[in-house]
């Protein structure tokens, strides 16, 4: 019976130091706001050509240029507990970091391109929102107020980042095709 016990202990120890090592992931990013940027903050990944994220003591820092945009050649966004930290960053770039209450973090997701097609590729991408004087638990939960009979902003701005992203960056370029 102490054997069994023994080896119930054990696998017990197994099985929660397992669980302990999975939940340490983390997302690990640093956001760069234009100062006195307000609305809506895309950041696409895995676009050909574009610049791999920089990292700062293991974070990832996206910097989003004055439109709210950032495009990056990194294939993923990290995942896990988030524990990214946000700054604006005015034009001698001196960073002050931003109030949690003052950001929305949106869906992330992933659209494949040219489905089928020898040049398929998929673009994963972060959604986030900024405001500079509605900050409250109100608005990092659920963001701005959008009508129910309208489309929220965000995603006519994805479409025009990508078709931006499709311009400026894979005009031209042949993808191989996908093994799977």
């Amino acid at each position: 019976m102490r054997i069994v016990i023994m080896y119930c202990g054990i696998f017990i120890i197994i099985l929660l130091s397992g669980c302990v090592r999975f939940g340490k992931d983390t997302t690990d990013t640093i956001y760069l706001i234009p100062e006195a940027y307000k609305g809506d903050l895309l950041v696409l990944y895995n676009v050909p050509g574009a610049e791999l994220l920089p990292e700062e003591d293991g974070f990832r820092v996206v910097t989003f240029s004055t439109d709210g945009t950032a495009v990056t050649s990194t294939v993923n966004m990290k995942y896990g507990e988030v524990n990214d930290t946000y700054y604006t960053v005015n034009k001698e770039g001196k960073r002050t970091k931003l109030d949690e209450s003052c950001i929305h973090v949106g869906s992330n997701g992933g659209t494949t391109e040219n489905i089928g097609k020898e040049n398929e590729h998929t673009f994963s991408y972060a959604k986030l929102e900024v405001t500079p004087s509605a900050c409250s638990q109100i608005f990092s939960s659920y963001g701005r107020e959008v009508p129910e009979n309208q489309e929220h902003p965000a995603e006519n701005k994805l479409r025009d980042l990508l078709a931006h992203v499709k311009e400026k960056y894979m005009k031209g370029i042949d993808f191989p095709v996908k093994r799977i």
